[in-house]
């Protein structure tokens, strides 16, 4: 029995010794950045990239961005649809749909519902409404039902 207890407490201090290497190591690792050559670890690479990539757009890039947005109906000429490849047609039509799918996806976290709009005094919330104005519209669907 105590064979046994030696043995897993050696497994245990085998694994934990080793999970230790490979954690320096992943740590550790470097990589290097694209943008400037230099030799970075993985979480100096990541904070790099941070900065850089989710930083707002300085107003150059807004220039830029409003210039292309308005160039693009010239770009979308039928000449232009019917000279596309398979490839950038489906490309093209997946990113229509990616940006249709967060519509609807927006619209819906938005309105806190699938269905429509939720509309005060519709599905029985009546506190938009008073006691003989419910009164007056269960009369006018009763003459209206009756007719």
């Amino acid at each position: 029995m105590a064979a046994m207890a030696n043995r897993l407490k050696r497994g245990g201090e085998f694994v934990q010794k080793y999970a230790i290497i490979a954690w320096r190591d992943h740590i550790n690792k470097v990589g290097v950045c694209q943008a400037n050559g230099q030799t970075m670890s993985r979480v100096q690479l990541f904070l790099h990239y941070f900065k850089t990539e989710l930083a707002p757009p300085n107003p150059v890039e807004v220039k830029e961005s409003i210039g292309k947005f308005m160039d693009l109906p010239w770009k979308m000429s039928a000449k232009n649809i019917a000279n596309m490849n398979v490839k950038e047609a489906f490309c093209k039509s997946l990113l229509v749909a990616d940006v249709a799918i967060f519509f609807v996806v927006g619209e819906t976290i938005g309105r806190r519902c699938w269905g429509s709009y939720p509309v005060k005094g519709a599905y029985g919330d009546t506190a938009l409404y008073t006691e003989e104005d419910i009164k007056r519209m269960d009369a006018e669907r009763a003459k209206a039902a009756s007719n």
